[in-house]
């Protein structure tokens, strides 16, 4: 269920941003959420400056407190993209898997909380499916940027 219906688009004049996101609960009652962002900046430069500061944070490890962070490279989607998986994550339960990617003026950032997780199974299936959501993105932008 993504609420607003449609999602939200803000726009400023930098940037107009695309917002949706679903959730579920588990079997156990516990959340699973996706996100998806979309940042259509004015100019490449711009969305490759806002993706080089997610990045350069990806990259040196940040995690919010009592949370562990490992970062991946995802090569051959868009220009650039970088993902990252959280374990212990308060907030919704136990983990999070998420994914940044810069392509031309759009920078996409897509990550699901999982309530049920469990690293040692669920990460590499979880990392795949949320890197396989973010070629669908790009694919859409594209078809839609193309017509």
């Amino acid at each position: 269920m993504a609420e607003p219906q449609g999602g939200l688009v803000q726009t400023s004049a930098q940037k107009q941003t695309g917002i949706c996101y679903w959730n579920a609960f588990t079997a156990k009652g516990n959340p699973d959420i996706l996100e998806l962002e979309v940042d259509l900046y004015r100019s490449a430069a711009k969305a490759q400056q806002a993706y080089d500061s997610v990045a350069q944070s990806v990259a040196d490890g940040w995690a919010p407190q009592g949370v562990t962070a490992s970062a991946w490279s995802v090569p051959g989607l868009g220009d650039q993209a970088i993902g990252q998986v959280q374990t212990g994550v308060p907030q919704t339960g136990e983990a999070t898997a998420e994914v940044w990617v810069q392509s031309g003026n759009a920078e996409v950032w897509i990550a699901f909380y999982s309530g049920d997780w469990r690293p040692s199974t669920a990460e590499t299936a979880e990392i795949q499916s949320v890197t396989a959501m973010a070629r669908h993105v790009l694919a859409a932008l594209h078809k839609r940027s193309s017509t």
